[in-house]
């Protein structure tokens, strides 16, 4: 028998956008739904390394660049909120990155984007050899191979399962419903009717205003009210080793690819960067690759202490841009996907976004044009 039950907000995703939706939108006593296909917080938003590059609001020039400053400037207050509410750790330091390249394209590139940081007044100091081994003696065995290395001081990092944890425990406390494996779900929007959201177990939620925040399953949610939108999933693998003792402390960089340390001794590798479809396993070559990768910077990280791997499904978008606004011809049915790589760290200022577009719905902190869901 179908069950029936009303919200205030539905949020369908339960990744670290919804989840920070859900949060957000709770805290002034609205009636809140997180619907998830699969398991709260277990898809991409935990799959990934937690990396949380630094933005500066006041140089940020389009909108992106404006939602990643004001994304990276409440991270630092969401783990304080998170941790006074729910007592749990999210992770967040100030943990400083290395940026080094040993190829000359990577110097080239790395030129560009030191460039790109003094434009913006981002902190960034260029290592000679010695202050390279001296701030990260991890590298001395392979120091003599890198041309290039930059220190930028301001790079931060969550630990993505204590992140989702605290924001899930954040939503209990608040009064989220919570609905787990709800499968693929059935949406259906009007005026007249409102919005209607069929589980697999045949439980039906209605809600006044509905935010799609599925990652990659976005696009066929939004299918069903008639509209397209053009993402494609990405597969990211990564590995995890467990150091007797941490051994540094920045995230380093190489190109694409970066190295992050935990304090309690586990380093995470990744990514690879594929168009696999839905496909979110991992696979020999791709770990290969990691392994050479990582065990190439510091040979500690190895197959005696590599200890697990995965792999998460990233929706990008075909020009790079989120999608964020209000889907056409539906009645109060809102999108919020597309984030790419960069999820967990626009996450926060997706969620101040949708819940003005939600609740006000003429007044934004950022212009949300570029967003649009029509735009290609």
């Amino acid at each position: 028998m179908s069950v029936s039950r009303h919200f205030d907000y539905a949020i369908i995703g339960g990744g670290v956008i919804g989840l920070s939706i859900a949060w957000e939108m709770a805290q002034d006593d609205h009636r809140v739904a997180l619907i998830e296909r699969d398991q709260v917080g277990r898809q991409a938003s935990w799959a990934g390394a937690g990396i949380l590059p630094p933005s500066n609001l006041d140089k940020a020039r389009h909108a992106v660049e404006y939602l990643a400053a004001l994304s990276f400037q409440q991270h630092s207050l969401w783990a304080e909120q998170l941790r006074a509410e729910t007592g749990i750790d999210t992770g967040f330091r100030r943990c400083g990155a290395v940026f080094v390249a040993r190829t000359a394209g990577e110097v080239a590139a790395l030129h560009g984007q030191c460039s790109e940081w003094r434009e913006n007044e981002i902190e960034a100091h260029e290592l000679s050899p010695a202050e390279l081994i001296e701030l990260t003696p991890a590298l001395s065995s392979c120091g003599e191979t890198i041309r290039t290395a930059v220190h930028v001081p301001a790079e931060a990092q969550l630990r993505n399962p204590d992140h989702l944890r605290a924001l899930r425990a954040g939503c209990e406390l608040r009064g989220v419903e919570i609905l787990e494996q709800a499968g693929n779900v059935q949406l259906k929007s009007d005026r007249e009717q409102g919005n209607e959201i069929r589980l697999q177990n045949g439980q039906t939620v209605r809600a006044d205003n509905v935010c799609i925040a599925a990652g990659v399953w976005s696009e066929q949610l939004v299918k069903q009210l008639g509209v397209s939108i053009s993402t494609v999933p990405v597969r990211g693998q990564m590995l995890l080793f467990k150091l007797p003792q941490p051994t540094f402390k920045q995230i380093l960089y190489e190109g694409t690819r970066y190295i992050v340390p935990r304090d309690d001794g586990h380093v995470l590798a990744g990514s690879t960067l594929e168009e696999a479809g839905f496909d979110n396993t991992t696979t020999p070559q791709g770990i290969a690759d990691l392994m050479q990768f990582a065990g190439g910077l510091i040979p500690e990280l190895n197959e005696t202490t590599l200890v697990n791997s995965w792999a998460g499904l990233r929706p990008a978008s075909f020009d790079g841009f989120p999608y964020i606004g209000r889907v056409p011809a539906a009645h109060n049915v809102w999108l919020a996907t597309g984030h790419f790589r960069n999820g967990l760290l626009l996450s926060t200022g997706t969620a101040k976004l949708v819940a003005q577009l939600m609740t006000d719905r003429r007044r934004t902190v950022i212009d949300i044009m570029p967003f649009r869901l029509d735009r290609g």
